[in-house]
């Protein structure tokens, strides 16, 4: 075994401002003696902290693995169980396990606005929702993906409450989403008498329609 690649995590942090940063180094012929010494860490928000407020009072390896995969998933696992994304006091916003990013409210914010002005006056094509329909016809989660889906989203809804909870809406409010579902355009399954709102029927007929399941 090679003494000199020795994957490992480690914690940084500035105690007097609340801040930390986790994360994890495999490079070929990392060490845990290279760390702050050599290597101070790929996050470009640490470089600006130090830069800004000086060295971390805090720098610890947090636990050493023979193999890379090990630390990587080690790291994953520490960020989601702490909740990283959903707070302010940490500074990872990647967690290379994950292969993705970890965002704010803020970022996620931000990243909503800049999406919503690039699709801003722009339609997609008959051609393009149809391409995108066939592509999840037939389909059906696993009892898998659906569990991990409803986790996410509880998840989710318990640092994201909605806005909406607890309010209710005028008698006018009420009235136009009414009006709004009535001038929906309805259509009739091929398969059966059954007629309804194109979304609904396209999901609970048509191709998944129950009467060709009895065929």
């Amino acid at each position: 075994m090679n003494i000199y690649n020795k994957p490992y995590t480690y914690l940084i942090g500035w105690s007097h401002l609340n801040k930390f940063y986790y994360g994890v180094r495999y490079a070929q012929d990392c060490h845990p003696s290279d760390f702050w010494n050599k290597y101070f860490t790929s996050s470009k928000y640490v470089a600006e902290c130090r830069e800004e407020h000086g060295e971390p009072d805090i720098v610890q390896i947090r636990k050493t693995f023979d193999l890379r995969e090990q630390a990587r998933a080690w790291e994953t696992k520490v960020l989601t169980r702490m909740k990283v994304a959903h707070r302010e006091d940490f500074l990872n916003r990647r967690c290379s396990g994950m292969g993705g990013y970890l965002m704010t409210d803020e970022h996620r914010a931000n990243q909503s606005k800049r999406m919503s002005a690039l699709w801003k006056g722009k339609k997609k094509t008959p051609e393009h929702i149809e391409k995108v329909a066939a592509s999840k016809r037939g389909k059906h989660m696993s009892t898998e993906s659906k569990a991990k889906m409803s986790n996410s989203l509880k998840e989710h809804y318990k640092h994201n409450p909605s806005p909406f909870k607890g309010k209710s809406h005028s008698a006018e409010t009420l009235a136009k989403v009414s009006q709004g579902c009535k001038n929906q355009r309805r259509v009739q399954c091929p398969h059966c008498p059954k007629t309804g709102i194109a979304g609904n029927m396209n999901r609970w007929h048509f191709d998944n329609c129950k009467s060709l399941k009895v065929l």
